[in-house]
């Protein structure tokens, strides 16, 4: 499933799983081919910027509380670094988080979110706001506080620093 948006193509793929052979099966699996079909349907949008939306982060994010292990989460990152998708919009930490993952053939950002339910949370609840320039990602997650909303800036991105670049090329 995509969607084509002003300057963003964005694709969707399904990491839940019903059940797992392994112990934390909420943790998640991605499956290789449907990533795969999503990278190349977003190679065929010249000139927008490639998003991946899934529920599972590919890895864990450094500064999430809850620590997860997808399954093939490793290939599916090396995949989206040798892509030209940027940007991997995820959930399931419950926290906000932006984190450039960096490959030898490049990079993308990877964007979690937190959650509008309040049990057992480490963060309020709360939603990002991602705003795609024709050069520029910007993001911003947005609690829902007792008073209001407050808003925090989780960064600024230009997408040329999300591409490949000499040095992170590998040497024939």
């Amino acid at each position: 499933m995509s969607i084509d948006l002003e300057r963003a193509r964005v694709t969707a793929i399904n990491t839940s799983r019903g059940w797992q052979a392994r112990r934390n099966w909420a943790e998640g699996s991605v499956d290789l081919d449907d990533l795969t079909d999503a990278l190349e349907h977003l190679e065929e949008a010249e000139g927008l910027l490639g998003v991946i939306a899934c529920h599972h982060p590919f890895r864990s994010p450094a500064d999430a509380p809850l620590r997860i292990s997808t399954r093939r989460g490793q290939r599916a990152s090396a995949l989206m670094e040798n892509s030209g998708a940027q940007l991997l919009l995820t959930g399931h930490v419950h926290t906000p988080s932006a984190e450039v993952w960096r490959g030898e053939a490049g990079g993308y950002l990877n964007l979690t979110c937190g959650t509008l339910s309040q049990r057992l949370r480490a963060a309020p609840p709360s939603f990002n706001v991602i705003d795609v320039g024709d050069d520029k990602i910007s993001a911003w997650s947005m609690a829902c506080e007792k008073d209001g909303m407050r808003a925090t800036p989780m960064g600024g991105w230009t997408r040329a620093h999300l591409e490949p670049t000499e040095s992170d090329t590998v040497p024939s």
